[in-house]
């Protein structure tokens, strides 16, 4: 049997089981279908002359590597997050200043270490906004929820960061 058939018949009988793979791993609001669609397009681009011993298991171990690499990414995300973006700076309520590299310092690792500890929709709506400039529309698109839904993850993040800051004497 080529590659395109036997990836095609793994395709049409893992698929449900695949999806039902994917929804019990990620957090609500995300597409378990799109991750399915990304495990089948990445099956096709396996090199031809690769030996697959059990495909089923191969198929499940491309699944896994995919929630590895987005949490990967989501880790990387929300430390890429610094005091040093105005909008963040704006939206904690906090003032910049040149001369407290001390203050500074602790200010970012209390915000990393809050918004590490946030729930993924409220996190995911916080990177969204603050650090790749999205609209609240297309927020809300990606995360699968009303737009409304998404000003509330961005509020409740923002008070949750305020709060931690306030209770280390640093807002």
């Amino acid at each position: 049997m080529n590659r395109r058939r036997l990836i095609q018949a793994l395709w049409s009988e893992h698929r449900l089981a695949l999806q039902a793979f994917f929804r019990r791993r990620i957090r609500p609001g995300s597409d378990a279908a799109d991750l399915t669609q990304e495990v089948y397009l990445r099956l096709l681009r396996v090199d031809e002359s690769r030996e697959i011993a059990n495909p089923e298991a191969y198929l499940f171990t491309v699944a896994q590597n995919l929630l590895t690499e987005q949490a990967v990414m989501a880790r990387r995300q929300a430390q890429g997050l610094t005091l040093q973006d105005p909008k963040i700076t704006e939206a904690l309520g906090l003032e910049v200043d040149p001369g407290g590299e001390i203050d500074h310092q602790a200010r970012v690792r209390v915000l990393r270490e809050s918004i590490a500890g946030l729930p993924d929709p409220q996190k995911a709506a916080l990177m969204m906004a603050y650090r790749q400039d999205m609209s609240y529309a297309q927020i809300a698109s990606k995360l699968n929820v009303h737009r409304s839904m998404v000003g509330k993850y961005v509020l409740q993040a923002i008070n949750t960061c305020r709060r931690r800051l306030k209770q280390e004497g640093l807002a």
